[in-house]
């Protein structure tokens, strides 16, 4: 069972939503305007050499800050960025429904008309 963090940062954590390479993912409530957002924490782990943890988390914190900026239908809006017990994490819009990785668990290959649509999108938000 994955551990459940009561709270990260101002944000109430609602639910466990995925795990990725670089850190996890949970549906939260921001008290503050009253709106579900995700909150995605960076996972130093173990995996990563002392010396390359802050490289790493730096890295992070330019590529959230970098995103913040954005402006597009296909790409996530971010809504706060900050280090909760000394871990960064960013909220961001929270958007309901199944990964593309769940999609292709489930149905296994798309047909090409469906798979093309959805590169489509991914590349219109590049």
């Amino acid at each position: 069972m994955e551990y459940l963090p009561e709270k990260i940062g101002r944000f109430e954590v609602i639910s466990f939503v995925g795990r990725g390479a670089t850190g996890v993912v949970y549906q939260a409530r921001d008290p503050v305007i009253d709106r579900v957002v995700a909150v995605k924490r960076i996972s130093l782990g173990d995996l990563l050499p002392d010396d390359q943890k802050e490289e790493f988390t730096q890295r992070f914190l330019r590529e959230a800050k970098a995103a913040g900026g954005l402006s597009h239908p296909n790409i996530v809006i971010i809504y706060d960025l900050g280090e909760d017990e000394g871990v960064p994490f960013i909220a961001m819009e929270y958007l309901a429904g199944a990964s593309l990785t769940r999609l292709m668990k489930d149905r296994g290959p798309l047909p090409l008309a469906e798979a093309m649509a959805i590169v489509k999108q991914v590349a219109l938000g590049l």
